[in-house]
């Protein structure tokens, strides 16, 4: 196992995080910790459902605590790759709780392609979430991507355009920039 501290993964829903946290997490025979799996486990219920139930505060609560879950078993002795949701940057609890514990690697990904991801997970499931609801998914979309970006660039150690990569291309990228 690398001595090295969490791995972070943070970006716009989407963006790829799960899949290349397994991925990374394989490849550096650490833990992989995904913050959607932590919220269930806190609170008995899927993110959408805290959302639905509670709105953004509630689901924010789990969220902080799930951030604070999984830094205080992982850390520089026992390190940990973690996917956060998409949301995170509007979260301050959970980005303290996450703040100096660990490298937090931003995956940068395409407005029109996150989007067009957004919609086909809505269509599966029969809505959209929450956050999009309203007369122009894509306008009210744009406008929260464009504020998290801001957001996740000044919080990363380390951005990962994703563009047309593949999951194994992003994980190697994140090696070698972070174990050179």
């Amino acid at each position: 196992m690398i001595e090295r501290d969490n791995l972070i993964l943070v970006g716009p829903k989407h963006s790829g995080k799960s899949s290349v946290g397994t991925l990374l997490a394989g490849r550096l025979n650490i833990p992989f910790l995904d913050t959607d799996t932590l919220i269930t486990e806190i609170s008995g219920k899927t993110p959408r459902e805290l959302y639905d139930e509670g709105g953004a505060v509630l689901m924010m609560a789990i969220e902080s605590q799930a951030c604070a879950l999984a830094t205080s078993r992982h850390g520089k002795d026992n390190p940990c790759v973690l996917a956060t949701g998409g949301g995170l940057a509007d979260n301050q609890a959970a980005k303290q709780a996450l703040s100096g514990k660990g490298s937090i690697i931003y995956l940068e990904a395409d407005f029109d392609v996150v989007f067009d991801r957004i919609m086909e997970s809505a269509r599966r499931d029969g809505r959209l979430p929450p956050f999009l609801q309203g007369d122009n998914p894509k306008e009210n979309f744009r406008v929260i991507f464009t504020r998290r970006a801001e957001c996740y660039v000044t919080m990363c150690s380390l951005r990962v355009q994703t563009g047309l990569l593949t999951q194994s291309d992003i994980v190697e990228i994140i090696i070698s920039k972070l174990f050179a």
